[in-house]
């Protein structure tokens, strides 16, 4: 399953990782995301792997700095596929050995496993949007403009059209020099 990001950032809302935690997530490369299309035409698409390391990054980067949670997901992704057709409750274990010490940390995945079931069954929420939004209040707003002027110029056919008018103004202000006048005390 791919997801737009706009649509992924609300479900790491969901999870309480905040929009700009996650694009940073993404830009650093703590996130995969697949690229479609090149330049300013590209999206970035989340995988299920995408929103399971979205998912623990959210849950380990409380406690340990970045560089150790790029290297839990590094180990954790050749596992996602287990998680993701797996039915029964899963938890994954980090764990690393300092040379004083063992680090223990489990994190429970109910949460996203049945997030990503939601998300299955609502294939609205797998859409993929292209484009930009429709402006609908700058159109309409035009639209409007545009009957007020052909109502203006119906009532008043005699004055020139209203670009003309805006031109001889903006020309005159331009010739115009302004002048600053000082007196010197003598």
């Amino acid at each position: 399953m791919e997801i737009q990001l706009s649509k992924a950032e609300m479900v790491a809302r969901m999870w309480g990782i905040p929009e700009r935690r996650l694009r940073a997530w993404l830009d650093s490369g703590v996130v995969m995301a697949e690229a479609k299309g090149r330049g300013r035409g590209s999206i970035r698409l989340l995988t299920d792997a995408s929103l399971a390391d979205a998912f623990l990054a959210a849950r380990l980067s409380h406690d340990f700095p970045m560089e150790r949670v790029k290297g839990c997901l590094e180990a954790a992704r050749p596992h996602y596929a287990d998680l993701l057709v797996s039915h029964d409750p899963y938890q994954i274990v980090f764990e690393w050995k300092h040379h004083q010490h063992q680090v223990q940390v489990a994190i429970v995945m109910d949460q996203f496993r049945r997030t990503m079931e939601l998300l299955r069954q609502a294939p609205e929420a797998t859409g993929i949007d292209r484009g930009r939004k429709p402006k609908r209040w700058q159109d309409e707003f035009a639209r409007l403009a545009a009957d007020i002027g052909k109502d203006l110029s119906a009532a008043e056919p005699h004055l020139p059209p209203i670009r003309n008018t805006i031109r001889a103004y903006r020309a005159s202000r331009r010739q115009a020099v302004k002048e600053l006048r000082v007196t010197v005390p003598a």
